[in-house]
């Protein structure tokens, strides 16, 4: 077993639609993704996975805006050509973590990677940010 990590940022507008404070008006965070991973390495080429699988999956918010699928933003942007994700949930730091979490779950489970472990951590800021944490009593094929 080995435990990789590595880090990516991304920068998105979001808000918190139904949220009466200050996060529920549309704003922007330089985001930072930190993911760890417990697995093993792939015999011949030597890694647990290529990083650049992870970051294909973060690149994806890169310069969106991150909504709530039913927030009335989104047809405005949509009609004006602006790029969008539109989520489930709010683009909160613990949603997030834990979408990231599930897409490079998904991911390693396409390409019969083995894990025991996962860590995604999003962060908003320099000081604020939430994690997913997720361990395998199994390998995860």
């Amino acid at each position: 077993m080995k435990t990789i990590s590595t880090s990516r940022a991304f920068e998105a507008a979001h808000r918190q639609y139904g949220d009466p404070g200050k996060c529920g008006y549309l704003h922007g965070h330089n985001w930072k993704v930190d993911v760890v991973l417990r697995g093993t390495p792939d015999t011949l080429i030597g890694y647990v996975v290529d990083f650049k699988d992870i970051f294909d999956i973060i690149d994806e918010f890169d310069h969106k805006t991150l909504l709530r699928y039913d927030d009335p933003l989104i047809e405005p942007l949509t009609e004006h050509n602006q790029r969008l994700v539109v989520l489930s949930v709010n683009a909160t730091c613990e949603n997030l973590a834990g979408l990231f979490a599930n897409r490079i779950e998904a991911m390693l489970g396409t390409r019969h990677i083995h894990i025991t472990y996962l860590k995604v951590t999003v962060h908003e800021n320099d000081h604020s940010n939430a994690y997913d944490e997720r361990y395998y009593s199994k390998v995860v094929k």
